[in-house]
């Protein structure tokens, strides 16, 4: 009998090893993994920052500052807007002060001022509707 319990005993223990070694595997391989894809990561952040200094040594290039002066753009009394947004497209009313056609919408809105309304410029462009000449249209 001892012979058969120590059988098993020692079966049981090589079992145990044997999951142990097969642990220690998996564990190793997954910090082989881990570490392989922190490399992946660095390099991939590696690159995202070269393409982004490209960018921004281009736009600096170019002139662009990513501080704008809105002192121009907040000075604008309500009828110079109002003449502005009914004498040209908002797109090019915000070309001229450096800001979005967004920002301009914003202002005019907040000042209670009247848009023209979507596709109207393409009607003037069209000879559909007269030029406002910077008067708003009913």
């Amino acid at each position: 009998m001892k012979t058969t319990e120590a059988r098993e005993l020692a079966a049981e223990t090589a079992a145990r090893a044997a999951a142990a070694a097969d642990a220690e595997r998996a564990r190793q391989q997954h910090h082989e993994w881990l570490a392989l894809r922190a490399r992946e990561r660095e390099t991939e952040q590696a690159a995202h920052a070269a393409r982004l200094a490209l960018v921004n040594d281009h736009r600096l290039k170019a002139g662009y500052s990513p501080i704008k002066d809105f002192s121009a753009w907040h000075s604008v009394s309500d009828d110079e807007l109002r003449r502005l947004l009914w004498s040209m497209p908002t797109v090019h009313v915000a070309r001229q002060f450096d800001v979005s056609d967004v920002a301009v919408h914003k202002a005019a809105r907040s000042r209670h001022i009247a848009n023209p309304p979507r596709g109207f410029w393409a009607k003037v462009a069209a000879g559909k509707l007269p030029h406002p000449r910077g008067e708003p249209q009913p």
